[in-house]
């Protein structure tokens, strides 16, 4: 900025009198010298005469200009980014050719490499100023202009900031934050006389968009039954918007596309076949909308959808007998032709050497059990499990009464840990007059009578309990039929809260069940041979009775077990930009909640970003680790817990999907507001600018550091030498014609 003035060299009166004086000398030089010389040399004397005393006045007023500029590097300009959705969603904005750039791009362009100032660059959204970044992305929330200017401004206070000279702000001006008011903040700015230039960037009118969003966001397919997906396209583009719908998976393994051609203001359904698919778990797939023309939304051209392949239920069997009967046998058997039943088994096979004293040593058995699809050597002369933890693969467990009887304290505790805490089932079998005390609590009956059918019998299946309608079908229309001379036991007397599964054509109990022992199920069986049924062939088919009795049983009763590691993620969809918390249930290997377990969780965000979180105790739930996430982009999220209960233990993993939507109103107000920025600008002294942007010339607060320069214009070499030739040319033209 510049100012002019003058600095006389004695006081302005006595210039004024003496230029009077010299103005009469000179006019009276005119007329003196009318008939002396022609009329153009007295002109010409009287020019330069009047230029002498101009000059002359000059000198002696001494006018001077005074220059001020802002000190380089004592101030700065704080140059805000709006970095939210909604910067990143639009492409409305155009660049110099006239093709379509997202607001954000067309923001970033009219930003030099170098400013003439100290600038200092900024992004927000409302979560604060963040440091401006290269590669940027949208950040989570919404717009607060207010706020951020209201930051900007108070960064004046910082200890060590230079001062403020001014903001600039770009944005489109969409102020979403319901708590932020950009207008305060500028009223703020203009008591503070610090100017705010803005840059408004994006249309005030929506142009016409394209969008495609699947009918739903989640879908469970079994393993191997083809995939259905349908989606929605929609357009608003006044003319016919050709297209191409593309789907792929977040493996890459499975893609389709398809064209299509959306009429205007219409909306089309689409449905897509695919393949299926013989690995089960989470896959994320994901549909997008390519097409030509504008586009003004490009975050809704593409949706995504978890589509969870499941595995057919599979149930792991544990049977604990005292002698390998014939009942493990046909379960063995059982278990070979069901797909979904897995059977392992721990069998007394011989006699502690306290039994066999009678015998030399070298006859003595040297094996007392035998081991059936468990984990380490068959041949170990291991007892039954002692620890809780020997449980935990387990749905279910059978165990002869009789073998129940062999169990130490320590192994009667692990198995009651395994129904009440870990969720798991547990099948007695046989005369319960030989369960140890600690077990006879499990028994959901009471008052044991034995008995022998001489004839072949019909046990009755309760319709509305364990077995459904299509199981009682294939077991014969309700009707199991019992072979002649099975040996049984029936109980009178079920305990209040269990229920009788099995009975014979009397009423007699043989199977009862009771499903809410602790977290898990217990249920008992008076029938010792039941693979008898496999003998009885004249009306039912006795195989197939016998493997959908125990099919079925079996998975009744471990429906309830609980995993080590369970995922706990938010109900419903996430939404961006609003904090979540992701959390995981951890039990020990004696299946309590783990209190100091360590627990990890990495995500991979839809843009292929891994994230590591640590879980931490959740204050009111023991067991329950939990951590705080806030999505960022939309789409799916995979998460793999990992958590180890102790250092001795080995870390157990598991893993979810889940998917995050953008339901901000950042999607919703769109419209660039370019008026409200000129407002804004002209209020606090800035300016509103376009590209391209001249840095040089943008307004400044006047109180911050000024470099002042005086520059006085006469007192140089070319002032006195012009004074002396219009001197020289005066006394010239006079000689010249014979004046004095």
């Amino acid at each position: 900025m510049s100012t002019y003035s003058f600095q006389p060299i004695c006081p302005a009166w006595v210039i004024a009198m003496w230029v009077l004086v010299c103005l009469g000398l000179i006019l009276h030089a005119w007329r003196r010298q009318r008939d002396e010389v022609p009329a153009r040399i007295r002109s010409g004397l009287f020019a330069l005469r009047l230029g002498s005393l101009a000059l002359l006045t000059a000198l002696l007023l001494r006018p001077w200009r005074e220059t001020t500029t802002p000190q380089p590097d004592a101030s700065r300009v704080v140059i805000l980014a709006d970095s939210s959705a909604s910067m990143f969603d639009h492409a409305d904005a155009q660049n110099e050719t006239g093709d379509s750039l997202r607001r954000w791009d067309a923001a970033v362009a009219v930003l030099p490499e170098h400013f003439p100032w100290t600038a200092e660059r900024l992004r927000f959204a409302d979560q604060g100023l963040l440091p401006w970044t290269a590669e940027a992305t949208a950040l989570p929330g919404e717009t607060a202009l207010g706020k951020a200017l209201d930051e900007a401004l108070e960064s004046r206070r910082r200890p060590g900031a230079l001062p403020l000279a001014a903001v600039v702000l770009l944005t489109d001006g969409c102020e979403t934050d319901p708590d932020s008011s950009l207008i305060e903040a500028a009223r703020h700015a203009r008591a503070l006389k610090i100017p705010v230039s803005t840059l408004a960037v994006g249309s005030p009118e929506v142009p016409p968009n394209a969008a495609v969003a699947f009918t739903t966001h989640r879908l469970s397919v079994p393993k191997g039954e083809p995939i259905a997906l349908t989606a929605q396209a929609t357009s608003d583009f006044p003319k016919p918007f050709d297209a191409t719908l593309t789907i792929r998976d977040n493996f890459g393994q499975h893609s389709f596309s398809q064209q299509i051609q959306l009429s205007p203001n219409a909306t089309a359904s689409l449905t897509f076949n695919l393949p299926p698919i013989d690995l089960a778990g989470d896959y994320a797939f994901t549909i997008r909308i390519n097409g030509q023309g504008a586009d003004g939304r490009p975050a809704d051209d593409v949706d995504t959808l978890i589509v969870h392949i499941e595995e057919p239920p599979r149930r792991k069997l544990l049977y604990l007998a005292a002698n390998p009967g014939w009942e493990w046998r046909f379960l063995r058997t059982v278990a070979e032709h069901a797909n979904d039943l897995e059977i392992s088994a721990i069998l007394r096979i011989g006699r502690s050497d306290g039994d066999h004293a009678t015998l030399p040593a070298d006859f003595r058995p040297n094996r007392l059990f035998h081991r059936f699809n468990l984990p380490g050597n068959s041949a170990e002369d291991s007892g039954f499990p002692s620890k809780p933890i020997e449980y935990a693969d387990f749905d279910a467990v059978v165990l002869e009464c009789a073998a129940a009887a062999l169990f130490t304290p320590e192994q009667q505790a692990a198995l009651l840990a395994f129904v009440e805490r870990h969720g798991g089932g547990l099948l007695l079998t046989g005369n319960p007059a030989a369960l140890p005390a600690e077990l006879l609590k499990l028994l959901p009956v009471k008052d044991f009578e034995e008995k022998i059918f001489p004839v072949q019998s019909a046990l009755l299946v309760n319709r509305e309990f364990i077995f459904d309608g299509e199981s009682i079908t294939r077991l014969g229309t309700g009707k199991i039929a019992l072979p002649a001379r099975t040996r049984c036991l029936i109980a009178h007397t079920p305990k209040p809260a269990a229920r009788v599964a099995l009975c014979d054509d009397h009423g007699n109990a043989m199977l009862v069940a009771q499903g809410n022992y602790g977290a898990g199920r217990v249920a008992w069986l008076g029938l010792e041979e039941s693979w008898r049924w496999c003998l009885a062939t004249q009306e039912t088919d006795g195989i197939a009775v016998h493997r959908e009795f125990w099919e079925t049983l079996l998975s009744w009763l471990g429906h309830n077990r609980q995993p080590t590691l369970r995922p706990e993620l938010p109900a419903g969809e996430l939404a961006t930009g609003v904090p979540a918390t992701l959390g995981a249930w951890v039990t020990g290997p004696d299946f309590l909640p783990a209190p100091a377990a360590q627990v990890q969780a990495r995500l991979q965000l839809p843009t292929q970003e891994s994230r590591l979180l640590t879980l931490s105790p959740a204050p009111d739930e023991l067991g329950l680790y939990q951590a705080e996430f806030t999505p960022v982009v939309p789409g799916a999220y995979t998460i793999e817990y990992t958590a180890l209960t102790t250092p001795e233990a080995i870390a157990v993993t598991a893993q979810a999907m889940f998917l995050a939507q953008d339901f901000s109103r950042e999607a919703q107000e769109s419209s660039a507001q370019p008026e409200l920025l000129a407002d804004i600008a002209r209020m606090t002294g800035g300016t509103a600018l376009h590209p391209p942007v001249n840095w040089a010339h943008l307004p400044l607060s006047e109180q911050i550091p000024q470099h002042i320069s005086r520059t006085h214009f006469l007192e140089n070499i070319w002032t006195l030498l012009t004074l002396t030739l219009l001197w020289s040319l005066e006394w010239w033209l006079r000689r010249r014609h014979g004046l004095k």
